[in-house]
């Protein structure tokens, strides 16, 4: 912070040389009416205070030596959310402590983006509401509509998905997908920054028992031709490419193994415990510094998927929370971080 301090110091200097005098505030600043060094440091002393306080919309400074970041984050979607965000409080930790985390998670089982639309159309009551605060467990509320849930939290950033039996699909995209977004435009606190989640292709084996004659690979060709369309024709920004992280995992000898039912499912359709959840967790916890822009990486993390972890994250408190077994080899960790590093790299292409 010394070194910090001193860096203002220089740059008011510097400013002293070309700004002749400034208009007195408040009655704050130097009697005759001109800046002086102990001037500008007084201000930047405002933000550099024992009493942590946001600046920026979502740093502080803490007093002495590291700066903070608020990120809340809400992900309208189904299961697919489950999967990818329920480790991510406790991984964003492990990975960068410095981070204040909010999640929430409007849930209804199987729900495509026309379900949403029609649900937010009634202002029903339907949504279970998950919600992981900062140095909290997860708790869920359920009977709750959408509205409340986008007026709970002044959120940053507002995800949504389609489901994954009809990702591939476009034509179930929309009117839908706006219909949400002027809601959510609506009813947030304030301006949000859209995201799209890139949820996971159906796997083969799913695709075979559905008598469908598409590979898992060529349904996520779909999958990331309709993502394209949404980050070109409407107002969301970024993607979140959970799905080239699966798809990357699948095409790995070891790990796509993995799960049950292999492929990283524990059925067939939601991932298992362990390394397969974890690979989308990775991929969103790497998404998320990113916007944030803090240079921190998930890549060497040690953080190992364990009974005692998921129970003091409150992750096996309900029985649907839980997806079998937990699975996979502390050298799984490793090729699973590599997947989700490539696929924040190349968001639209699987590498192998």
């Amino acid at each position: 912070m010394k070194s910090f301090r001193k860096l203002c110091q220089l740059l008011a200097a510097i400013l002293l040389t070309t700004v002749a005098s400034a208009q007195v505030v408040n009655g704050d600043l130097n009697h005759n009416g001109r800046l002086d060094v102990d001037d500008v440091t007084r201000l930047i002393d405002g933000y550099v205070s024992d009493s942590p306080e946001y600046i920026d919309g979502g740093a502080y400074f803490n007093g002495a030596t590291n700066m903070r970041h608020r990120l809340r984050v809400l992900s309208i979607g189904n299961s697919k959310s489950e999967d990818t965000f329920f480790y991510v409080p406790q991984l964003m930790q492990s990975v960068c402590e410095d981070v204040d985390l909010t999640i929430g998670i409007a849930y209804y089982s199987s729900a495509s983006l026309k379900t949403h639309s029609e649900l937010l159309a009634k202002d029903t009551t339907a949504y279970v509401y998950y919600k992981s605060q900062p140095g909290k467990v997860w708790n869920w509320e359920q009977n709750v509509s959408l509205k409340r849930i986008i007026q709970d939290e002044d959120w940053d950033i507002v995800l949504l998905q389609e489901t994954m039996m009809k990702q591939n699909d476009y034509a179930t995209y929309q009117p839908y997908l706006n219909d949400i977004l002027d809601y959510v435009q609506q009813y947030a606190v304030h301006g949000v920054r859209l995201g799209w989640m890139m949820t996971p292709a159906l796997a083969n084996c799913l695709l075979e028992r559905a008598g469908m004659t598409l590979s898992s690979d060529e349904y996520f060709e779909g999958v990331v031709a309709c993502c394209q369309r949404v980050l070109a024709e409407t107002p969301v920004g970024f993607v979140v490419p959970v799905g080239t992280a699966v798809q990357n995992a699948r095409h790995n000898e070891e790990l796509g193994q993995l799960g049950d039912e292999g492929e990283l499912t524990f059925d067939q359709v939601h991932a298992q415990e362990g390394v397969p959840r974890m690979i989308e967790a990775y991929t969103m916890v790497i998404t998320l510094l990113q916007e944030m822009n803090i240079p921190k990486s998930i890549w060497g993390n040690q953080k190992i998927v364990s009974e005692e972890w998921l129970n003091n994250g409150g992750i096996v408190a309900a029985k649907w929370m839980r997806k079998g077994n937990i699975v996979g080899t502390k050298e799984n960790y490793s090729e699973a971080q590599r997947c989700a590093i490539m696929a924040t790299k190349f968001p639209f292409n699987i590498s192998e």
